[in-house]
């Protein structure tokens, strides 16, 4: 039996008079690709950032490996080792690819400030470790021969990819991706969804929120389906697609 990862308990986060998520419940089992489908305005991406800790939950609780990570900062939670990608790219932009990535690391980091105001050694140490990592990603990922352009020229696809290695130099357990394949053309959305599937065989758990319904029938293990900030469907691709309220709330309308 899997080992459960990722446990979401009664949700709830309001704003203003709105109810963007509403006792939303589920788990995620280590391993698996996991994806959160629904209309704009569904919640998915609001349940995102209460996971990562970008918002806070009114009520509920988030338990990733049995511990309570509810209310937590968002470094805090990528220390214990979950990661994400965004909707729209967040690179540094005046940056180079290599130095993206490294920001990646800082979690990994042991040094105090005093040490690298004054630049000792065991700062050049890790900085130089830091490098080699961001290297290897970049290798794995065939992104070495734009490792020293500025994020600011790159293509909209290439900065995917950048923020994918940015995301997986943390070295997460958990990699909350937020719609991957948006703004990306048919060969670049293939191109994502094998990378996914690789990242799988890494030992990285998926979370993945999409709205190309093709790909997330492809590549996930489950599927929840949210509608006004309510979980409304869980459960294989298959049965998903057979589901005849899911259809009439969501697959059958254009907004996918």
């Amino acid at each position: 039996m899997k080992e459960l990862l990722l446990e979401i308990k009664r949700l709830d986060r309001f704003f203003g008079g709105l109810q963007a998520v509403r006792d939303v419940s589920f788990s995620v089992l280590k391993g698996m690709v996991k994806a959160i489908i629904g209309p704009n305005g569904a919640g998915k991406t609001t349940l995102f950032n209460l996971i990562s800790g970008y918002l806070k939950p009114h009520s509920g609780s988030i338990i990733f490996r049995e511990q309570s990570i509810t209310g937590c900062k968002p470094h805090r939670i990528a220390e214990l080792g979950i990661s994400r990608t965004f909707q729209t790219t967040k690179l540094f932009l005046q940056m180079t690819v290599l130095e993206n990535v490294m920001v990646g690391r800082h979690t990994k980091t042991n040094s105090e400030f005093l040490s690298a105001l004054l630049n000792l050694p065991r700062t050049w140490r890790e900085e130089k470790q830091i490098k080699e990592k961001a290297v290897e990603i970049l290798e794995i990922l065939s992104l070495t021969d734009i490792k020293d352009e500025y994020a600011a020229n790159l293509s909209f696809g290439q900065q995917r990819w950048v923020e994918f290695a940015r995301a997986l130099a943390l070295e997460p357990e958990l990699l909350l991706l937020d719609e991957p394949a948006a703004g990306l053309n048919i060969y670049e959305t293939q191109e994502i969804a094998d990378l996914i599937l690789k990242i799988r065989e890494w030992g990285i758990t998926i979370l993945l929120v999409e709205h190309d319904i093709s790909m997330v029938m492809d590549i996930s293990d489950e599927i929840i389906v949210l509608n006004y900030g309510q979980k409304f469907a869980e459960g294989k691709p298959e049965d998903i697609q057979k589901n005849p309220e899911v259809i009439t709330i969501y697959l059958g309308e254009d907004n996918a």
